[in-house]
């Protein structure tokens, strides 16, 4: 996802980014329900120790 996020803020900045931050952010929300509920991890994800 952070990948996902610096090739779409890299191209350009402003009001392009702070959507971005938002379509981040509700795509980390979807895949946390899908791992709280369903135990579905996302694909590239690496859990370490808080």
């Amino acid at each position: 996802m952070s990948r996902w996020f610096n090739e779409r803020v890299s191209r350009s900045g402003g009001r392009v980014k702070k959507v971005a931050i938002v379509a981040l952010a509700r795509k980390r929300l979807v895949a946390l329900s899908k791992c709280a509920v369903s135990g579905v991890m996302i694909e590239g994800a690496v859990m370490t120790k808080a």
